[in-house]
């Protein structure tokens, strides 16, 4: 058992949900077999982004995979119309402008990571200090350490572990792909 508890915390959740969604995607490919199906799974997959991005429920990762296929996700409703031989509305226009708000917030947001880390060390600079303890949320883990990496800065990620679950909760919860409340 102690060897289970010990290997468990070792995993990396941020890496296992990355894999797992792109082993997903690889199984939805290798399942259509005609160019109409494989067009539909990347309807589905523009939709299920597209959704997080007005949620504002994006990770890091699936905001570049958004960039990617933007001009894509954008064109759902013609390539709907296409593959069905019929016009398919959806509630509202499906354009640059409309998702444009969505698309600012995303990109300010990983915008902040350079200025977080930026006023972190000009702090320490103007406190002539040697450490700090600086908190973020887990949106940012991969940036901010990405910058203190390339700048030769050490650094410690400190992630909470989940250990009390409410009865009412289902236990695999701990394991969504949304962010926690």
């Amino acid at each position: 058992y102690l060897s289970y508890v010990f290997f468990a915390e070792q995993i990396d959740a941020g890496a296992l949900l990355k894999e797992i969604a792109e082993l997903e995607g690889s199984v939805l490919e290798s399942l259509a077999t005609s160019e109409d199906q494989r067009q539909l799974v990347r309807v589905h997959r523009g939709l299920s982004l597209l959704k997080k991005l007005i949620a504002h429920g994006l990770t890091p990762s699936e905001w570049q995979l958004f960039e990617k296929e933007r001009d894509t996700i954008l064109g759902i409703p013609q390539t709907l119309t296409r593959l069905s031989g019929r016009p398919v509305g959806v509630d509202g226009p499906l354009t640059a402008e409309t998702v444009a708000p969505f698309e600012s917030f995303c990109a300010r947001a990983l915008d902040r990571n350079n200025a977080m880390v930026k006023n972190l060390l000009d702090k320490m600079r103007l406190d002539q200090s040697t450490a700090a303890i600086f908190v973020a949320g887990g949106f940012h883990s991969e940036g901010v350490t990405r910058i203190l990496r390339r700048e030769n800065i050490s650094y410690v990620v400190v992630t909470p572990k989940i250990s009390n679950v409410p009865e009412t909760a289902r236990p695999l919860d701990v394991f969504a792909r949304a962010p926690l409340p």
